[in-house]
């Protein structure tokens, strides 16, 4: 038999909101019951709990005849909102699940005010706000009054510190606001033991055993409200309901987003943002759970793991979308709809499913369980995607057509107004081409004369790749499964599809230079390597410093075509400056070195390379990439690669400084600059402070290469040995007989 839940009914115009009925009555014998296992350590375990909110309990109200101080005036409007301490609840340790909005858990032991109840009844507990969570695991009662006179004390030992921090913000006008981090952690450490030890919520116990004092010291606010507002805010229990609502759990999430209702209307001093979930999307989330909640679960159809899907099987699949529950990867990032198993399913069904899901992307108003941010610290970008954000990335993939473009990092299908606009869209599409096989709509926009090379560019990566494949309306991952779709037609119309691909690709150039690189990596895919029509396409890429794929150009072309290599390497002239790229076009360049004129440019580069300067400005990142490193690659095709580097071993300039500094128990070595300061690790500790010259850091970084063990730490006589070993053997680079050492840096 269920348990019995009663619903919270919460009046429109305010009122007095009743806390949802959660455990059984005692009168209901075959009601479900905890499984409750004592520990060894006096602990008591919840097992096979069922899935209800917290018991309602009278609370008490203030005695008459006496002064209301601001804990009773807080206490009376809790009340109000059926919140608050009731009767019969003790200071405990306990175990709760928190839940957060990447869809991970974490199991966490803490201080709490536990509400009474009967032997098999859930627990519920107050942590950090006035809103109970679910007990897992509870400890053995302790002495409010006692635990609460050591936290005041520790608060002291916080407030102390925070206030030394301060002085010394002030002292020295840090306008970084930066301290020292020693002081910062003992001061959160600090916090965390008085949490530990005194929640703040634990002051109603205090107040019911007559240590009013007690409860003035363990509470800093000064009025009855600013004592609700610290524990309630409606973004603050949306984000719990919502994790909740993530992990299946409605009837707690149902409870939740009750009570931030009520709040959003009695509590928040400003009108919400325009577009924040916990103040415009409350209604709509409390009618989903409602919805969830008459409907009951939807089972998840076994479909084949792989292969084909039959037909009969889209009713079903479009019904379990509701369970779809993929999670966001990074920030901002999208959600990979298409490897939930359901909405694969569909899109393997293929286009027999295309008007089920037209349908369900015009009309259906469900939400999945997946929830979409930009920043997981703010609430106010929490969307969960509704069903048709699922259905609209099945048909993207089946159709192979992308219909929507997100307008920020943070953008979806679900929280644009365009749903209407993408679905007509979708549907024009559907209707113009359900009669043509998908290869062949794909054709017929390539000859069309008057479409837009955007339109060019997505129908030949279809016919020569398969497409993008389509995760979500913000993410997506290159390539499809199986052989591309062209292959079909190879035989018949391989050299028509050469010319047409050039020809698109040629007269795009100068309108759309995006869709024109596309359009040569397609050409390239189909004809397996550069051809002759696409070099003047290629040409004027190389010379274009917006075009988007240029330095790709000198890879799949320079080869064959030493006009284009040179034409690329005039292009890209801080080829050894340090930036993201460099190490990609030195690699390219290396393939470039058959040309003649390609070494005779890469040496006249190197003979003008100004070591020191160059070693000077890299400190600043002293374990990135650097000239040395960019170097390095090339010492083993031209010998101005290796005068380059024995220049640099050459120099004594002092550009820097080592020193040890303690932090946080550990130590690190720290390059200091004029400009601020850099860390290495090095294996071998030392005292006093060390120079860093050029010949140094030069040698820091090649000597593993060259089987040579070298520090930074080490003194400046062992150092010069160690450089002129690394001279010694460069004068012989590259040499078979030469191991490579691990690492001889860390």
């Amino acid at each position: 038999m269920r348990p019995l839940v009663a619903a919270l009914v919460v009046a429109a115009c305010g009122g007095p909101l009743p806390v949802p009925v959660t455990t059984p009555p005692s009168t209901v014998e075959d009601a479900p019951r905890c499984i409750e296992r004592e520990e060894a350590d006096g602990w008591v375990r919840l097992e096979d709990c069922p899935t209800v909110v917290w018991m309602p309990s009278p609370l008490p109200s203030v005695p008459e005849g006496r002064a209301r101080s601001a804990r009773d005036e807080a206490r009376a409007l809790l009340r109000d909102y059926g919140l608050g301490v009731p009767p019969g609840a003790t200071l405990r340790d306990v175990e709760i699940v928190r839940y957060d909005v990447w869809g991970e858990s974490e199991t966490q032991r803490t201080r709490a005010v536990v509400f009474p109840r009967r032997p098999g009844e859930p627990a519920f507990a107050l942590i950090d706000s006035w809103v109970p969570w679910p007990v897992h695991a509870f400890g053995p009662v302790v002495e409010p009054a006692v635990e609460c006179e050591r936290g005041v004390d520790m608060r002291a030992r916080a407030m102390e510190l925070h206030e030394r921090i301060e002085r010394r913000r002030r002292a020295a006008e840090d306008a970084t606001g930066e301290v020292d981090r020693q002081d910062y952690d003992a001061e959160q450490a600090a916090w965390a033991d008085v949490r530990r030890t005194c929640p703040w919520v634990a002051w109603p116990l205090l107040e019911d055993v007559g240590r009013h004092d007690l409860a003035e010291r363990t509470t800093t606010d000064a009025t009855s409200d600013a004592l609700v507002r610290v524990g309630l805010s409606e973004s603050l229990v949306f984000g719990r309901a919502l994790t909740h609502y993530m992990q299946g759990l409605d009837v707690i999430a149902r409870a939740e987003v009750d009570v931030a209702w009520r709040l959003s209307r009695e509590l928040t001093t400003n009108e919400p943002a325009e577009g924040e979930p916990h103040s415009t999307n409350l209604s709509a989330f409390r009618v989903e759970l409602e919805r969830r909640a008459q409907a009951g679960p939807v089972p998840d159809p076994e479909v084949p793991e792989d292969g084909p899907v039959p037909e009969s099987f889209v009713a079903p699949l479009v019904a379990s979308l509701e369970n779809v529950d993929a999670r966001q990867q990074g920030q901002p990032g999208g959600i990979a709809l298409s490897r939930d198993l359901r909405v694969d399913a569909l899109i393997r069904v293929g286009e027999p499913a295309v008007p089920a899901l037209l349908e369900c992307l015009e009309r259906d108003e469900r939400w999945t369980r997946a929830v979409h941010f930009w920043r997981d610290f703010a609430p106010s970008s929490y969307t969960v995607l509704g069903v048709y954000e699922a259905c609209y990335v099945a048909l993207a993939n089946i159709l192979g057509e992308d219909f929507f473009d997100f307008g920020s990092t943070g953008g979806n299908l679900t929280n644009a107004q365009s749903r209407r606009v993408v679905a007509g869209n979708v549907r024009a599409y559907w209707e113009r081409w359900r009669d043509a096989p998908p290869l062949e709509r794909r054709w017929q926009v390539l000859l069309d004369d008057d479409r837009s090379p955007s339109e060019w560019a997505v129908a030949a990566d279809w016919l020569t790749t398969g497409g993008p494949h389509h995760e979500s309306t913000y993410a997506w991952s290159l390539g499809r499964r199986g052989p591309s779709p062209g292959e079909s037609i190879r035989a018949e119309r391989d050299v028509a599809l050469r010319e047409l691909l050039a020809r698109r690709t040629s007269s795009a150039f100068a309108e759309d230079s995006d869709a024109a690189c596309s359009l040569l990596g397609s050409a390239l895919a189909w004809a397996g390597g550069p051809f002759d029509a696409l070099v003047p396409v290629a040409r004027a890429c190389a010379e274009d410093d917006d075009c988007p794929c240029r330095d790709g150009i000198a890879e799949r072309f320079g080869p064959l075509d030493p006009d284009l290599a040179m034409t690329w390497l005039r292009a890209t002239p801080e080829l050894f400056l340090w930036d993201w790229g460099s190490e990609e076009r030195i690699a390219r360049m290396i393939e470039l070195l058959r040309h003649p004129g390609v070494v005779r440019e890469a040496s006249r580069r190197l003979r003008a390379l100004d070591a020191t300067k160059a070693t000077d400005a890299n400190l600043r990142r002293a374990n990135s990439t650097t000239w040395v490193d960019l170097v390095w690659p090339l010492a083993a095709h031209l010998d101005a690669a290796r005068a380059a580097l024995r220049r640099g071993l050459a120099s004594r300039a002092v550009v820097a400084r080592l020193r040890l500094e303690q932090s946080l128990g550990s130590t690190f070595v720290v390059v200091a600059r004029p400009d601020g300061y850099s860390s290495v690790v090095l294996p071998e500790p030392f005292e006093a402070p060390r120079d860093v010259r050029v010949s140094d850091f030069v040698a820091w970084r090649i000597a593993g290469r060259l089987g040579v063990r070298f520090s930074l730490g080490w003194s400046s006589e062992r150092r010069d040995a160690a450089i002129a070993d690394v001279r010694r053997r460069l004068a012989r680079h590259p040499d078979p007989s030469v191991q490579p050492l691990a690492d001889p840096n860390e």
